[in-house]
C-alpha cells in the first residue's frame, strides 16, 4: 500500500495502540522500520516482517531477495538478526520443488546473515509470495531510529538506485546485453545484506544520529519519515545519487512500478524542486527499492571516520545530501561534483535453479530493490577485493576474510550471531606459518643444524616481522578494533597487527589450502629470511625470548635449574624457562648455560604462553 493510504487504515485504530507497554521502545506510536521490545536494561528483540510476489525469475535468487529485504529492517535499526520465521503462499496448481527452492534461497541468505530460519507458516493462494518475520538483537541505548537527524548533518547512502524499474521492464519482456548487464547488478544489489554498512554504522555510534532503508516508498518516501520525524529538511544534491546501469533509459522507455505513482503523490507536497530535475529524475526518486540501502544522518565531524569505518568493513556509500533547518525535501540540480560511479559488481553465481513462470509474477510490483552500492568520491569501492589481490586469491567464503581482521574487542563490543574474533583463525595461521616457515628455511639452510633452523624461524614469526608484512598488504587499516581498542592505538600494536596476519593465513588456509598460503607466503618469508641471514640478525634463544617476553609482556625470563643428573663427565642439567612464575619452555644440556638456551628455544617454539602470562599478569593487577 502507498503511505497515505496505510495511514488512512491505520487512523481510527490509534486508540487501541495508544497506551502499549512502556518496554514497547518502538512500536506504532512513531513508525520505524521495525519494532522494539526491552527485554531487560542489556537486551531488546527487534521484530519485522515483509514478503511479496516474485520480482525475478529464478526462485532461489527471489528467495534470496526477500530474505535480504526482510533483513534490512534490522540492520536499518542496528540489530544483529537472530532468527526468522518463512511466510509463503503458493499455488497447488506448480511443482512444489519451486517452493523449495524459494525456501532454500531465503535459508542460504538467512545463514549467510549468522541466523537461522526456525519454523514457518505456508498457504495455498494463486500467486506465489514469499517473505520473513526477521528477530534480532540489540541494547535498548543502541537503537538506530529515523527521527535523530540534526542540521548539518551528512547524508549517505550505501546502495544505487532504481530496481522497481529495471525488475518491471523484466515483467514486461525487456531483453538485450545491456538489459541483462543492468538486471545482474540489480538482483546483485538486492541479494546483498546491509549487514557490512550496518556493522561500519554500529562502531560509529554515537556520530549516526538516524538511519532508515530504502525500499517500497522509494527514496524521497523514506527520507520524508527520516526529515518529518527528526523536525528538519534534507537536502540532496541530485548529481551525487548513485544509480543502477540502465535505470534511466528504463524508466524514460516507460517501465515504471504502480507504486511509483502512489509515491510521488505522497511526497509531491512536501518536496521543493531546483534546478533541472527532471520528469524522469523525479520517477527514479520514487522508484520502489526491494532490499534497497540504507540512508543514514552522519555527524558531520565525523564523516571521514564514518567512510574508513565502511572501507574496513567491504562497504561502499555515496554522499549524497545534508541535512539543514527547515522541513520537507529540496532536491537540487547542477550542483558542484559528478554523478557517482556504481561500485562494480557480479551476478550472482549460475547453476540449475528453478524459475517462477512470468505469468506468476505479479502485474505491478509494489517495491524493487538497488544493488550493491555505488561509491562516493570519498569510499573504496572494495577494500577486502584489494586484500584479496594482495594475497593472490578470491575468497569463496568472504566471511573467513571479514572474521581474520576481528578482533576480539570488536567481537565482544559488537557480540551477536556471526561476529566472532580472530583467535581461532590466528590458531589455525600459526600453524600454516610453521610449516610453510619451517619448509622454506630446511630448503634455504640445508647444512644448518637444528639450532641455527629454529633461531632462523623465530626471527620470522616474531611480531614486528610480521606486522611488517600485515602493513605492506594493507591490512592496518582494515582491521576491525572495538573503539576503546582502537582509541587507544590498537591499529598500530605490532602484535595485534601480527595476530590478523597469522589469522589471514589461517582464512587463506581454509578457503583454498595450504598450497595456496605457501604460494603467496613464500616469497615473503624468503625476502625476510635472505635479509636475516645477510645481516646477521639471527640472535641466540636466550636473547630472542628475552625480546619477546619484554616486548610482548614487559617480563624479563629467568632460568631454574630442575635437575642434574649423570656422572660428573657426563652431567645433564635440566633447566626451565619463567617467566612470573609461569614456566613457557625446558631444556637440557651438558651445561647450564646450554640447558637455558635448550629452554629457551623450546619456550620460543610454542610461544602460546603469551596468552598464559597476559591472563596471569592481568590477575596479579587486579584489586
Amino acid at each position: 500500500m502507498g503511505p497515505d493510504a496505510l495511514a488512512h487504515v491505520l487512523r481510527p485504530l490509534s486508540p487501541i495502540f495508544a497506551g502499549a507497554s512502556p518496554d514497547l521502545l518502538v512500536g506504532l506510536g512513531v513508525a520505524d522500520d521495525a519494532a522494539v521490545y526491552r527485554l531487560s536494561d542489556e537486551q531488546a528483540i527487534v521484530v519485522t516482517l515483509d514478503f511479496f510476489p516474485p520480482i525475478v525469475d529464478d526462485a532461489a535468487t527471489f528467495g534470496a531477495i526477500a530474505a535480504a529485504n526482510a533483513l534490512s529492517d534490522l540492520y536499518a535499526m542496528g540489530a544483529t538478526p537472530l532468527l526468522a520465521l518463512n511466510v509463503a503462499a503458493f499455488p497447488d496448481t506448480l511443482d512444489a520443488s519451486i517452493l523449495t527452492d524459494i525456501l532454500r534461497g531465503g535459508a542460504e541468505k538467512i545463514r549467510e546473515a549468522g541466523a537461522t530460519v526456525a519454523g514457518g507458516h505456508t498457504v495455498t493462494d494463486d500467486e506465489p509470495k514469499y517473505g520473513l518475520v526477521a528477530i534480532g538483537l540489540i541494547h535498548p541505548r543502541r537503537i538506530f531510529n529515523k527521527g535523530g537527524a540534526r542540521p548539518g548533518d551528512t547524508l549517505l547512502l550505501t546502495k544505487p538506485l532504481g530496481t522497481g524499474t529495471i525488475t518491471t521492464a523484466l515483467k514486461n519482456g525487456a531483453s538485450g546485453a545491456e538489459f541483462e548487464a543492468g538486471l545482474a547488478a540489480a538482483v546483485t544489489s538486492m541479494t546483498t545484506l546491509n549487514a557490512a554498512a550496518a556493522r561500519a554504522f554500529r562502531s560509529m555510534e554515537p556520530a549516526v544520529h538516524a538511519c532508515t532503508d530504502i525500499t517500497g516508498y522509494g527514496l524521497l518516501g523514506h527520507a520524508l519519515e527520516m526529515a518529518t520525524q527528526s523536525g528538519v529538511a534534507l537536502r540532496f544534491d541530485l548529481a551525487r545519487i548513485p544509480w543502477l546501469p540502465g535505470a534511466r533509459a528504463l524508466a524514460a522507455a516507460g517501465h515504471t512500478p504502480g507504486g511509483t505513482g502512489r509515491n510521488q503523490e505522497a511526497v509531491a507536497p512536501h518536496v521543493v524542486y531546483e534546478g533541472a530535475v527532471g520528469p524522469v529524475d523525479r520517477l527514479l526518486l520514487c522508484d520502489p527499492q526491494t532490499s534497497g540501502g540504507l540512508l543514514a544522518a552522519i555527524a558531520p565531524d565525523r564523516l571521514d571516520e564514518t567512510l574508513a569505518a565502511l572501507r574496513a568493513e567491504g562497504a561502499a556509500a555515496s554522499v549524497i545530501g545534508r541535512a539543514e533547518a527547515g522541513a520537507g525535501l529540496i532536491v537540487v540540480a547542477e550542483t558542484p561534483g559528478g554523478r557517482e560511479t556504481p561500485a562494480r559488481m557480479s551476478a550472482p553465481a549460475g547453476g540449475a535453479r528453478q524459475r517462477v513462470a512470468s505469468s506468476e509474477r505479479p502485474k505491478k510490483p509494489e517495491a524493487a530493490e538497488t544493488p550493491e552500492t555505488p561509491e562516493a568520491p570519498e569510499a573504496s569501492a572494495d577494500p577486502l577485493a584489494a586484500l584479496e589481490v594482495a594475497l593472490g586469491h578470491t575468497f569463496h567464503d568472504r566471511k573467513l576474510l571479514v572474521d581474520a581482521l576481528t578482533h576480539r574487542s570488536y567481537a565482544y563490543e559488537f557480540a551477536g550471531p556471526g561476529v566472532v574474533s580472530n583467535e581461532r583463525l590466528e590458531f589455525l595461521g600459526d600453524a600454516a606459518l610453521a610449516l610453510v616457515s619451517a619448509s622454506l628455511l630446511y630448503q634455504m639452510r640445508s647444512d644448518a643444524p637444528e639450532g641455527e633452523l629454529t633461531q632462523l624461524r623465530a626471527a620470522l614469526v616474531r611480531a614486528s616481522t610480521l606486522a611488517a608484512l600485515a602493513r605492506r598488504i594493507g591490512l592496518r587499516p582494515l582491521l576491525r578494533l572495538g573503539r576503546g581498542e582502537d582509541a587507544t592505538g590498537g591499529r598500530d600494536r605490532d602484535l595485534l597487527i601480527a595476530s590478523a596476519f597469522e589469522a589471514v593465513i589461517g582464512a587463506l588456509y581454509l578457503d583454498a589450502g595450504l598450497e595456496t598460503v605457501r604460494a603467496w607466503l613464500e616469497p615473503l618469508l624468503r625476502e625476510e629470511a635472505e635479509h636475516a641471514i645477510t645481516h646477521q640478525r639471527v640472535k641466540d634463544a636466550k636473547s630472542r625470548l628475552q625480546e619477546l617476553a619484554q616486548g610482548r609482556l614487559g617480563v624479563t625470563p629467568r632460568y631454574q635449574v630442575i635437575s642434574e643428573e649423570g656422572p660428573a663427565h657426563e652431567r645433564v642439567f635440566t633447566v626451565r624457562a619463567l617467566l612470573g612464575e609461569v614456566s613457557v619452555g625446558v631444556g637440557q644440556g651438558h651445561n647450564k648455560r646450554e640447558a637455558e638456551q635448550a629452554a629457551a628455544a623450546a619456550a620460543l617454539a610454542d610461544p602460546g604462553w603469551t596468552q598464559t602470562v597476559a591472563v596471569e599478569s592481568a590477575g596479579e593487577e587486579a584489586p
